[in-house]
C-alpha cells in the first residue's frame, strides 16, 4: 500500500530513517505527472525546462538515499504506480499512432518526449534495485504487445532513444515474460516491423522469435542495456512453453557466440593475445545471460549436448585479463555445478538445526566438552548425501557483507561460489574443501617454534584475500566443524595485521578486511558447537578485533573490525565488556583516524583484558608502520596509554622499542625513536628509580650510528631525535654534563638544516632551552652563523623560526630586522611568529608596539617592508592580536587622509608624520592587488583589514578612500577557486558594512551574489555574515530611496527570516527560490541597482 506523504516520521542516529524530503518529492512528482501525462505536448522531442528542472530535483533526492533505500520503501509503490501510469499511456499511445497521427490532434508521438520520466525510473532502480521497483509496473496481457513493440522501434531509433528508456523498457519486458498464458495465445503479429540494423536477414515472424531475437540485439549493448536484456531473455526462455523447445537451442547459440568472438578477437589481436572491445562486449553478454538462466533452470538436460563445450570453455584462460569476464565465468561454472548437484533438503536443514539446538540446550557440560565430537551426529532424516547445514540465499545477507569486500569481483565470486556448491557435496568432501582452503593460509609462510609472529612477506596476498573470503563463506553456510575451526581461527587472527611493505606503500588492506569478514561470518555459524570453540579462543579474537578496530591504517578495516566486534557480541555475548567497547569503538566513531588512535583506544585501554594487548599491538606494529603520519598518531595513542601499564611498557616493551632505535629499516627506527621519547616522558617518575632503565633510555641519542643523520632519511630520524630530547626536557630528566648538552644541541642544529617542516621542532627546541639552558657561543651562533644569507632558504627559515626560543635584547634586535627587512616572505613571516613567541616567553607584549612605531620612518620602501612584516605577524595565531593592536594603536596616532589624491601617497608632508590613516587603507589596498596566484600576503592582508575595521582604527579616514579597497576585494574573490581565501573575503565584506551606508549596500550586492556560489560551505558563510550585516546594521534599510516605513520593517523581517530558515547546503528548487526572493527583498530595502546583484 502507499503511504500516505502526511505520515510523521523522525530522525533515530547519526544516518537518516525515513524519506525527509518526501512531500516535497511528492508535490514535484505530481506535478510532473501532469506535465508528462498532457498528450498534447507528446509531440516534443523532449520535456519542458519546467519538468527537465523538477526531474532533477527528485532525482538528486533519490541519490542522498543510495546508502539507505530502504527508507524509500512506505512511498514506493506510490512513486512508481504514478510514474508507471504516465508511460504506459505513452506506450500504448506511442505503438498505436508511430507513423499515425493522435485522436484528438495532428501530432506524431516523439521518441524522446518521456526521456525524463525514464530517467527518473532508472534512479529509482539506481538506489533501491531493479527487483524491488519492477514489483509495482503493470503486468496485464494487454501490455506485452506494446512495450515489446515501443522497445522494438526504440531499438530502430539509438541515436534519438536513450538508454534508460530501453533499459526500463527491457525489464519491464522481463516482468511481462512470467504472465501465466501462452504467449502464441497473445501473438496478433510484428511481422510489420522494422528489421533492426544488425538483424536484417532475420526470418522471424513470431512474437516469441522477435522477443528473443531483441534480447539477443541487447545482449551487445554495454552495462545496464544488457543486464536488462539477460534477465528478461533468462525469466522468457524458462517458461513451461519456452524452456522444452527453444532452451536448448539458444544455449547453443549463446555457446558459439563466445567461441566466435574469441575466435574472431584472436585472429585480430593475434601479436597481444588480447580481446577487442566488440568480443568483450559480446562473451559478457552471452555469459551474463547462461549466469541468469542457470539461476533458474530446474534441470540439467537443455545442457547435456553443451556440456563439454561450456566445460572446455570455462577452464580456458583466455579471459584471464579482463575481470568483468573473469567474475562471469566464475559465476556460471558454480551455477552449472549447482545445477548438477542435488539441492540441500529444506526439511532436512530445518530438523538438523532445530535438533542441533535443541541437544545444545540439553546437554551438560561434561558431554559438550568431550573431545572427538563429530560436527554432524547421525540422522534419520538427513538427505542422501549427507548435507546437513546450509543456509538460505538471502539478499539481505549480501547486503549487509558489502562493508567487508575491499578487493577484486573475481575472488569475491569464486568464494560464494565455494561456499554454495560445498553445500551441496556430502559432508566428507565439504569438509575436505575447508581444509584445502585453509591450508592456502600456510603457504610459503614462515611460522616460528612459539607461533607468533609469523612471517608473511613471501606470500601472496591474493591468494590469502580469496581464502579468507572463502572459509567465511563456508563459516556462514555451518561447513566448518569444531575441530577445524580451533586451527583456522588463529589464522584469521594473524590474518587481521597481515600488511607486507613493497616499496614506498604496502599491500594487505584488502586482506585484513576479508579477515573481518569471516570474524563476522564466524559470530553467524548456525552450528551451535562453534560456540564451545569461541568460548576457548574469545580472548584472541576480542583483543585482535579492537587492537585492528582502533589502530589500523584504513578506515574501512576498522569498520569492520568494529563491526565484527559488534556481531559477536550481539550474538553471543563471550566478548568480555562488549557493549562498553562499542559505545567507544562503533562503526562510526572509529572512521576518524585520530579519534580511534587516540580516543577510543584510551576509553577500551581502561579495561584491563584490552590494555596489554593493545599495547602490544601498539609498540610491537603500529609504532613501526610504514606511513609516517601513522607512527605519529601511534605515538599519541602511547602517550595515552602508557600511564595505565606502567610496569608492563617499562620491563615488557621498553627494551625491545630501545633496541630498535638503531634499526637500519627507517620507518622502524623512527617510530621507535619516537617511542622511547614518548615512554620517558610519561613514565618518567618510575624510569628514573631504575638506574638500568634510566641508562637504557639516555642511550638512544649515543647509540645512533652517524651515517643515520646523513644519508636517505636523516630529516626522519633526526626530527624523531629532537622530539625525543623535548620528552626529556619536558619530564625533568638530567643529563650528566655539558657534552651532552652541546650533543642534544647539535642534534637541533642539523634537524633545522635537515628538515623542511620545523614547527615541531621548534616546540622542541624551547622545552630543550628551558631544560638545559643554551651558551654564549650557542647562542650567538644561531643569532648569527645559522641566519646568514649565505645558508640554504628553508634552513635560514627554520633557524628564524628557532629564534624566540632564546632570550636577550640582541634577539629581538635581530627579528625585528628581520621583520623589516627580510629577504622572503617567509623569512618575515617566521620572524613575526619567533618575535611573538619572543614576547610571550619573555613577557614583553609591548615589542610589537615598538616595532610599529617604525613606521613613522620617511624611508617609503622600509615603511611598506615593516607594515608587510606585521601584516604577515597579525594574521599569525595565537600571538598575531599584539601586531594588530600594536598596529591599531599606531594608527590612532596618524592623521586622516583630506583628499581623494591621498589615496595613494603614502607620506603627509603637512603634518610632517610618515603616514595617515588613509595611507594605511592605500598600503592594504596595495597588498590585496598583487598577483593572486603568487602571492602570500593576501590572506594576511584580508585577515588583518578585518580587524583593524572591527577594532574601528580606520573609521577616520574619508569615504572615498574605501571604494578602491572594496574593488580589490571584488577582484580578489573574482572567479576564486579557493574556499578559505573566499571565505575571507566574505568575512570583509561584512566588516566593509559598517564603514557606511554606501559600503553597506555594495557589500550586500557582493554577499548576495555568493549565495549562489556552487560550494555549500560558501553559501551557507555569505548567508551567515548578510544575517549578521543585516542585525548590525540595521540603517541600510533606510538609504535614500529605500522604504522606511512599516512595510520596510515587515521587509527586513522577511529577509532575517529566509537567511535563518533555509537550508543553503541543499541545492534544490527551494533554496533558488529564496534567493530569488532575498535579492527582491534586499534591492527594495537597499535600493540597490539591479546590475550589482551580478558581482562575482
Amino acid at each position: 500500500m502507499a503511504v500516505d506523504a502526511q505520515a510523521p516520521s523522525d530522525d533515530i542516529g547519526s544516518a537518516p530513517t525515513f524519506f525527509k524530503e518526501h512531500r516535497e518529492f511528492l508535490e514535484l512528482l505530481e506535478q510532473t505527472c501532469q506535465s508528462a501525462g498532457n498528450r498534447s505536448s507528446w509531440s516534443t522531442d523532449s520535456p519542458s525546462s519546467e519538468e527537465r528542472s523538477a526531474l532533477r530535483s527528485m532525482s538528486c533526492m533519490l541519490d542522498l538515499y543510495q546508502e539507505q533505500p530502504t527508507c524509500l520503501d512506505p512511498y514506493l509503490e506510490r512513486i512508481v504506480t504514478q510514474l508507471m501510469a504516465v508511460i504506459q499511456e505513452y506506450v500504448y499511445a506511442y505503438h498505436s499512432h508511430t507513423t499515425q497521427r493522435l485522436e484528438d490532434g495532428n501530432d506524431t508521438v516523439s521518441i524522446g518526449r518521456m526521456s525524463g520520466i525514464f530517467d527518473l525510473l532508472y534512479t529509482l532502480c539506481k538506489v533501491r534495485g531493479y527487483k524491488v521497483i519492477m514489483r509495482f509496473f503493470p503486468h496485464g496481457v494487454v501490455d506485452v504487445e506494446p512495450v515489446f513493440g515501443t522497445l522494438w522501434l526504440h531499438s530502430t531509433q539509438l541515436a534519438k532513444s536513450t538508454w534508460t528508456a530501453r533499459y526500463i523498457l527491457l525489464i519491464w519486458l522481463s516482468l511481462l515474460a512470467m504472465i501465466p498464458f501462452d504467449i502464441d495465445s497473445i501473438d496478433s503479429g510484428v511481422s510489420s516491423l522494422p528489421a533492426l540494423e544488425t538483424m536484417a536477414e532475420s526470418n522471424e515472424t513470431t512474437l516469441i522469435g522477435r522477443w528473443i531475437e531483441l534480447g539477443k540485439f541487447y545482449l551487445h549493448r554495454p552495462a545496464c542495456e544488457m543486464e536488462g536484456a539477460a534477465v528478461m531473455l533468462s525469466r522468457l526462455l524458462s517458461r513451461k512453453d519456452t524452456a522444452k523447445n527453444l532452451q536448448p537451442d539458444f544455449i547453443e547459440w549463446a555457446v558459439d557466440s563466445i567461441h566466435k568472438a574469441t575466435q574472431e578477437s584472436q585472429d585480430a589481436c593475434a601479436r597481444s593475445g588480447g580481446l577487442t572491445v566488440a568480443s568483450v562486449l559480446k562473451i559478457n553478454g552471452a555469459l551474463r545471460v547462461l549466469c541468469h538462466l542457470f539461476a533458474v533452470m530446474d534441470s540439467i538436460d537443455a545442457l547435456r549436448p553443451q556440456m563439454a563445450s561450456l566445460i572446455e570453455l570455462f577452464q580456458s584462460d583466455v579471459f584471464e585479463n579482463h575481470s568483468v569476464t573473469q567474475k562471469l565465468v566464475t559465476k556460471a561454472t558454480q551455477r552449472l555445478a549447482m545445477l548438477v548437484l542435488p539441492p540441500v533438503s529444506a526439511t532436512s536443514i530445518a530438523r538438523s538445526h532445530v535438533r542441533k539446538s535443541v541437544g545444545a540446550n540439553l546437554a551438560s557440560k561434561d558431554q559438550a566438552a568431550q573431545p572427538g565430537m563429530s560436527l554432524v551426529a547421525p540422522d534419520n532424516g538427513s538427505d542422501e548425501h549427507g548435507c546437513e547445514y546450509g543456509v538460505n540465499e538471502s539478499a539481505e545477507i549480501s547486503e549487509e557483507v558489502e562493508v567487508f569486500i575491499g578487493d577484486t569481483i573475481v575472488r569475491w565470486s569464486a568464494a560464494k561460489g565455494i561456499g554454495r556448491v560445498s553445500e551441496r557435496l556430502p559432508l566428507p568432501l565439504a569438509q575436505e574443501i575447508v581444509g584445502a582452503t585453509a591450508e592456502i593460509l600456510k603457504e610459503q609462510t614462515l611460522i616460528p617454534s612459539d607461533g607468533y609472529p609469523v612471517d608473511v612477506s613471501m606470500t601472496s596476498e591474493f591468494a590469502w584475500h580469496g581464502s579468507l573470503l572463502a572459509l567465511a563463506e563456508l563459516s556462514r553456510k555451518g561447513l566448518i566443524s569444531p575441530q577445524a575451526l580451533e586451527d583456522i581461527v588463529p589464522w584469521v587472527v594473524r590474518g587481521l595485521s597481515y600488511e607486507i611493505q613493497r616499496g614506498d606503500y604496502s599491500v594487505g588492506s584488502n586482506v585484513r578486511d576479508a579477515a573481518c569478514y569471516v570474524m563476522w561470518a564466524f559470530a553467524r555459524m548456525p552450528n551451535p558447537d562453534s560456540r564451545r570453540v569461541f568460548d576457548k579462543m574469545c580472548a584472541q579474537m576480542s583483543t585482535a578485533l579492537v587492537s585492528v578496530a582502533v589502530f589500523d591504517r584504513e578506515p574501512n578495516v576498522r569498520r569492520a573490525a568494529s563491526a565484527a566486534f559488534q556481531e559477536h557480541v550481539g550474538r553471543h555475548s563471550l566478548f568480555p565488556h562488549g557493549i562498553s567497547v562499542l559505545q567507544a569503538a562503533d562503526f562510526f566513531s572509529v572512521g576518524n583516524m585520530r579519534n580511534a588512535f587516540v580516543v577510543a583506544s584510551r576509553k577500551i585501554a581502561e579495561f584491563e583484558e584490552y590494555r596489554e594487548p593493545l599495547l602490544r599491538h601498539l609498540c610491537t606494529n603500529t609504532i613501526y608502520h610504514w606511513d609516517a603520519r601513522t607512527r605519529e598518531l601511534a605515538a599519541a595513542a602511547l602517550f595515552e596509554l602508557a600511564p595505565l601499564a606502567t610496569e608492563y611498557v617499562a620491563e615488557s616493551l621498553l627494551a625491545e622499542i630501545v633496541s630498535n632505535t638503531v634499526s637500519p629499516f627507517l620507518a622502524v627506527r623512527h617510530g621507535a625513536i619516537i617511542a622511547a621519547g614518548v615512554i620517558a616522558e610519561t613514565l618518567a617518575s618510575y624510569l628514573l628509580k631504575d638506574d638500568k632503565l634510566t641508562k637504557m633510555v639516555l642511550s638512544v641519542t649515543g647509540g645512533i650510528p652517524a651515517r643515520y643523520l646523513d644519508d636517505f632519511g636523516a630529516s626522519l630520524t633526526l626530527s624523531a631525535l629532537a622530539a625525543f630530547i623535548g620528552s626529556l626536557s619536558r619530564s625533568g630528566w638530567s643529563i650528566v654534563n655539558n657534552s651532552a648538552q652541546q650533543e642534544y644541541f647539535d642534534f637541533f642544529v642539523r634537524a633545522f638544516t635537515a628538515c623542511r617542516e620545523a614547527d615541531d621542532i621548534v616546540l622542541n627546541f624551547e622545552a630543550f632551552v628551558d631544560a638545559y639552558g643554551i651558551s654564549a657561543r650557542q647562542h650567538s651562533d644561531m643569532i648569527t652563523h645559522r641566519i646568514s644569507s649565505d645558508i640554504s632558504g628553508v634552513s635560514r627559515e627554520n633557524f628564524v623560526l628557532a629564534l624566540g626560543a632564546l632570550g636577550g635584547r640582541d634577539t629581538f634586535d635581530k627579528l625585528c630586522m628581520l621583520i623589516a627587512d627580510g629577504s622572503t616572505i617567509e623569512i618575515r613571516r617566521n620572524a613575526s611568529i619567533s618575535l611573538g613567541r619572543y614576547c610571550r616567553r619573555n613577557v614583553d607584549e609591548s615589542a610589537y608596539s615598538r616595532l610599529a612605531l617604525a613606521l613613522s620612518v620617511s624611508d617609503e620602501g622600509l615603511r611598506q617592508m615593516l607594515f608587510e612584516g606585521l601584516v604577515v605577524a597579525g594574521s599569525a595565531v595565537p600571538l598575531g592580536k599584539y601586531a594588530v593592536s600594536a598596529v591599531a594603536n599606531y594608527i590612532e596616532t596618524l592623521p586622516p587622509t583630506s583628499t581623494a589624491n591621498d589615496m595613494y601617497q603614502n607620506a603627509d608632508a603637512e603634518t610632517g608624520s610618515g603616514w595617515s590613516v588613509g595611507g594605511v587603507v592605500a598600503e592594504l589596498t596595495r597588498l590585496l592587488l598583487t598577483d593572486r596566484r603568487t602571492s602570500k600576503l593576501i590572506n594576511p592582508a584580508l585577515i588583518v583589514t578585518d580587524q583593524l575595521i572591527e577594532q574601528g582604527s580606520l573609521y577616520a579616514t574619508s569615504p572615498e578612500i574605501w571604494i578602491p579597497l572594496y574593488r580589490a576585494v571584488q577582484r580578489v574573490a573574482f572567479k576564486l577557486r579557493a574556499p578559505q581565501r573566499l571565505m575571507l573575503c566574505l568575512k570583509l565584506y561584512s566588516s566593509l558594512a559598517m564603514v557606511s551606508d554606501e559600503m553597506a549596500r555594495m557589500a550586500a550586492a557582493s554577499l548576495l551574489a555568493h549565495i549562489g556560489h556552487p560550494l555549500p560551505k560558501i553559501r551557507q558563510v555569505a548567508a551567515d555574515h548578510l544575517y549578521t550585516m543585516v542585525c548590525i546594521n540595521m540603517s541600510f534599510g533606510a538609504a535614500d530611496g529605500a522604504d522606511s516605513s512599516d512595510d520596510g520593517e515587515s521587509r527586513i523581517a522577511e529577509i532575517d527570516a529566509l537567511l535563518t530558515e533555509t537550508e543553503w547546503v541543499r541545492d534544490d528548487n527551494k533554496v533558488k527560490g529564496a534567493r530569488a526572493r532575498l535579492v527582491d527583498l534586499v534591492k527594495a530595502a537597499t535600493a540597490l541597482p539591479s546590475e550589482n546583484t551580478n558581482t562575482t
